[in-house]
């Protein structure tokens, strides 16, 4: 019980890393303070999700970051901000702070159904599907998601 305990107070730890990252980058977006064109933004996602594929192929005490994995996450979240900034321009989110906090919440809520979601999956599916066979089909998908956002650069 108290390895798992542990083990989920470290699955907090980094959604609230990656949930400040997106969230700050996505404020300084909705507020005009940056911009980032969508196609390279889309790329740059697609690539860090095949090396959280790359990551989970790894040995549970192994990382390939030469920093934290919060920090990692950290990053993450600032990358996939400019994602989630690129597309609350094009429906036309109100630029007020209502707007951007329920925008927050709301992709917040969606993040831990989607872990939640996953978490119950994969403890289902370990039983069944080897969880090496997981990465390399997130991994898989993503690079096929990477090469298809590279091709809008030509």
């Amino acid at each position: 019980w108290h390895r798992r305990k542990k083990r989920v107070i470290e699955l907090v730890g980094l959604l609230s890393a990656f949930t400040i990252g997106h969230s700050v980058t996505v404020a300084l977006a909705v507020f005009s303070y940056i911009h980032a064109p969508a196609p390279p933004v889309e790329a740059v996602i697609a690539l860090s999700i095949i090396f959280l594929a790359r990551e989970g192929l790894r040995e549970p005490t192994t990382s390939s970051f030469p920093f934290s994995l919060a920090l990692a996450a950290l990053g993450f979240g600032l990358i996939h901000g400019l994602g989630f900034s690129s597309a609350l321009t094009n429906v036309g989110l109100d630029r007020s702070m209502v707007a951007l906090v329920s925008f927050n919440l709301g992709i917040e809520c969606a993040q831990l159904f989607a872990v939640l979601a996953l978490l119950l999956l994969t403890r289902f599916l370990i039983k069944k599907v080897h969880y090496t066979s997981l990465s390399y089909a997130l991994g898989g998908v993503s690079a096929f998601w990477l090469i298809q956002r590279l091709s809008y650069f030509s």
